[in-house]
């Protein structure tokens, strides 16, 4: 008896230690800090991984002795992707036909805005726990002339303060600095910002699974619906003959 109680003890305790490290997790922020002077940087934290996504890491010494592959550069590499974009996108176009396939369109509607519910109430949930932190904006606005650095300015400031308030509309934001000035100078205009971006994962998880779910349902009466046509033709066809 003492040793089955010491075998349950033993469990019970790495069970809590279990449910203590997901909801630690859970609670934990990914982090995503952005960058922008001279090159675009973007990292990405949580707990004690990170990882730099832009710009790509410097590869080895001993990877730069060997032979450059033809798609490295950036030319070949936005074209690949490009590529199997347009060849998912045709591949999702023939799924969809294939499936709406004898379904009325009152039906097809119906679907398409179960769809887009799915997955806008999740995405919408996940931008209103999103927390901008410490932006930065500085912006220099130059053109060839005077009067074109002034509407230029003009459409900078406007575009800018709109983009800012679209973000704090659906996140939390918290704005650091805004700086836009004119340089007649130099005839450019230059940007440099710089903010956070944190998300809890747990919040993540949750409406992603939520999305997931919500799909599933949808797919579920899609093949309902399919299978309601397929029945109803079977009886027309059966009564013409």
């Amino acid at each position: 008896m003492a040793v089955v109680w010491l075998i349950v003890k033993i469990l019970l305790i790495v069970l809590g230690v279990l449910l203590a490290a997901l909801v630690a997790a859970c609670l934990c922020s990914i982090t995503v800090r952005v960058e922008q002077e001279e090159e675009l940087k973007v990292r990405v934290h949580y707990l004690f991984l990170h990882r730099q996504l832009l710009p790509e890491p410097e590869e080895s010494e001993e990877s730069e002795d060997e032979e450059e592959e033809p798609e490295s550069d950036l030319f070949s590499l936005n074209e690949k992707a490009g590529r199997e974009w347009r060849q998912f996108a045709d591949r999702l176009k023939q799924s969809l036909k294939r499936n709406i396939r004898g379904l009325d369109f009152g039906t097809v509607v119906e679907l398409a805005l179960e769809a887009i519910c799915d997955v806008f109430d999740p995405t919408k949930k996940i931008l209103s726990h999103v927390r901008m932190l410490d932006l930065c904006m500085d912006l220099r606005v130059g053109a060839p002339d005077a009067a074109q650095t002034a509407i230029r300015y003009g459409q900078v400031s406007a575009a800018s303060y709109n983009v800012l308030a679209l973000l704090q509309r659906y996140m939390t934001v918290k704005v650091k600095r805004v700086r836009i000035d004119i340089d007649y100078l130099s005839g450019q205009t230059n940007a440099r910002y710089s903010f956070v971006l944190k998300l809890r994962m747990g919040v993540a998880a949750w409406q992603l699974l939520r999305a997931g779910i919500g799909l599933m349902k949808t797919k579920n009466k899609l093949e309902a619906a399919q299978e309601r046509a397929a029945h109803r033709k079977e009886e027309s066809y059966g009564s013409s003959n």
